[in-house]
């Protein structure tokens, strides 16, 4: 239980003649946290104390720190002459916090960049990804395969490439084998289009010669009765 012997006891009320000194701290930049630990009380009490005594309060990233002209004028600059900065890039320079940058930006009528897509973007690798070992295409909504497309807009290039080869979009239920088991091997030759699942990190080859050209033949009458030996 808190009792007011206990040491780091918060005071509910701030005295009548505590008062004008608390709204010229205020005033003069000192925080709403540095005032309750000056006064000893939570910053709730000292909230309710200016609100009562009617006193504005400062709207965020506006303190006499940064509300000043020359900072103001400062990120401004930083603004206008490089065209690649950002908000949080310039709050790191002058070390403040990018709401800060982002409220003298807006007031003084400067917006935030559109932002870079495509190959206007610094990372654009001409819309291909690796993931979990695939190849992936970034499609347009446009595109007469975007049906294909994930929700982020990208389709498993080997599934693009067996799609165009048929001229169609392929359906969920179709797959798309690489047959020398390299999943980044998209070559048409390589590929073999499947109904359902089609296994994992495996293909089929001969024993004998290696090849991949290998299909299911009916056992032979004479081998028949030999089949369950």
């Amino acid at each position: 239980m808190v009792t007011r012997q206990n040491e780091g006891f918060r005071r509910r009320k701030i005295k009548p003649e505590m008062e004008p000194e608390l709204v010229s701290l205020y005033k003069s930049g000192a925080s709403l946290k540095k005032l309750a630990e000056s006064h000893s009380c939570s910053v709730k009490v000292v909230r309710d104390a200016l609100n009562r005594l009617g006193v504005s309060f400062r709207n965020r990233g506006n303190s006499p720190k940064y509300a000043n002209e020359e900072f103001k004028l400062k990120v401004i600059c930083m603004w206008d002459l490089d065209s690649n900065a950002s908000g949080a890039s310039i709050a790191r320079m002058l070390g403040c916090s990018p709401s800060v940058v982002s409220h003298i930006l807006v007031a003084s009528g400067r917006y935030a960049r559109p932002k870079m897509k495509g190959d206007l973007h610094p990372s654009w690798k001409g819309g291909k990804s690796i993931r979990a070992g695939y190849s992936l295409i970034l499609l347009e909504p446009g595109h007469p395969f975007a049906k294909m497309r994930s929700f982020t807009g990208y389709v498993l290039e080997h599934r693009l490439v067996m799609a165009e080869s048929l001229g169609r979009p392929l359906m969920a239920y179709e797959t798309v084998h690489h047959i020398n088991g390299d999943k980044l091997d998209n070559r048409l030759d390589n590929l073999q289009l499947r109904m359902g699942a089609h296994g994992k990190h495996v293909c089929l080859r001969c024993g004998d010669c290696g090849s991949v050209n290998v299909i299911s033949v009916p056992i032979a009458e004479e081998d028949s009765d030999h089949a369950y030996c």
